[in-house]
């Protein structure tokens, strides 16, 4: 048999887009939100100031009243 090769895509947010997902403040994502250890770890590290997160997991996060 085969193997069958299956491609994942995964949305990746900036804390602009964090931001505006949940209606705050980006300084609000950048200072706050992104400190605490139980925010999830960034999926992509371009530089210090561009990091990006998944868009599910920062929503699970959300959703398990973490904020």
């Amino acid at each position: 048999m085969g193997k069958t090769l299956i491609e994942v895509q995964m949305i990746l947010w900036t804390t602009s887009d964090i931001a505006r997902h949940f209606g705050v403040r980006r300084r609000t994502v950048t200072d706050k939100w992104t400190k605490r250890p139980n925010f999830p770890v960034p999926k992509q590290r371009i530089s210090r100031k561009v990091v990006r997160w998944a868009a599910d997991e920062v929503q699970a996060w959300s959703t398990g009243g973490q904020r």
